[in-house]
């Protein structure tokens, strides 16, 4: 029976994420966690910064790759805790995070005060509307599974929001990638609650040519619970 319960529930998510409401979807669902994950979800969130410490490792070798850089922004920060990851071995920096969920950006906020760091600071917003940060504005901008929750209707403004605000370099961290053949549009397929997609592909289509473009496999161990696996996306600018 859950079983049966399980298909009939993808199924209807399919039809209305694909074909109805799309990434509003997605939105409502982040933006409302605080409340169906329950009171203790915020600090549960807060105290993951002590997580993946090899994907944080390799996040700040690949921005350290483009130094100097003087101003960061995540999107889909949640309390930020990338960000203050990133703030102790570069305290000269500038981090900015954006999140549509605005409970977790204040608490997080909140916690960043606490800790005396004065050079993170956390707005809500969605990713699609980077309309607060001026073009060419932030030396790099990086995304740590958050575009896997992004569909068809949106993925494409969103990376141009992206290219558009960062200076340096953009680095996506995202799951599943599909290959070329799979997915020539990049706009991506529909899979059990997430967007897979050749994220080449989809910057290509924006204009920005292959050679600029690198990714990086990230070994399974480091990101053990997503079976199909990791990538680093750089695209240079």
């Amino acid at each position: 029976m859950r079983k049966i319960l399980s298909q009939i529930y993808h199924s209807l998510r399919r039809i209305i994420e694909t074909n109805i409401i799309g990434t509003k979807l997605e939105e409502l669902i982040w933006s409302t966690r605080h409340i169906w994950k329950g009171k203790k979800w915020l600090t549960e969130h807060w105290q993951s910064q002590h997580e993946r410490p090899r994907l944080k490792e390799m996040l700040k070798e690949r921005i350290a790759a483009h130094s100097p850089v003087n101003s960061i922004l995540e999107i889909g920060c949640g309390a930020g805790q990338y960000l203050v990851y990133l703030q102790k071995f570069s305290p000269q920096t500038n981090f900015y995070g954006m999140d549509i969920n605005k409970k977790v950006i204040d608490f997080g906020a909140q916690k960043i005060k606490e800790a005396g760091i004065k050079n993170i600071f956390l707005k809500s917003g969605r990713a699609d509307d980077l309309s607060g940060f001026n073009d060419k504005s932030v030396d790099v901008v990086f995304t740590v599974a958050l575009l896997i929750y992004v569909g068809k209707d949106k993925i494409e403004k969103t990376m141009r929001e992206i290219l558009r605000v960062a200076r340096k370099i953009v680095i996506l961290i995202e799951p599943a990638e599909l290959p070329k053949n799979q997915d020539k549009s990049g706009l991506g397929r529909y899979n059990a609650g997430q967007w897979l997609r050749d994220y080449s592909n989809l910057v290509q289509r924006i204009g920005i040519p292959s050679e600029r473009i690198k990714t990086i496999k990230i070994p399974k161990d480091v990101w053990w619970n997503e079976p199909a696996g990791v990538n680093i996306i750089e695209i240079k600018l």
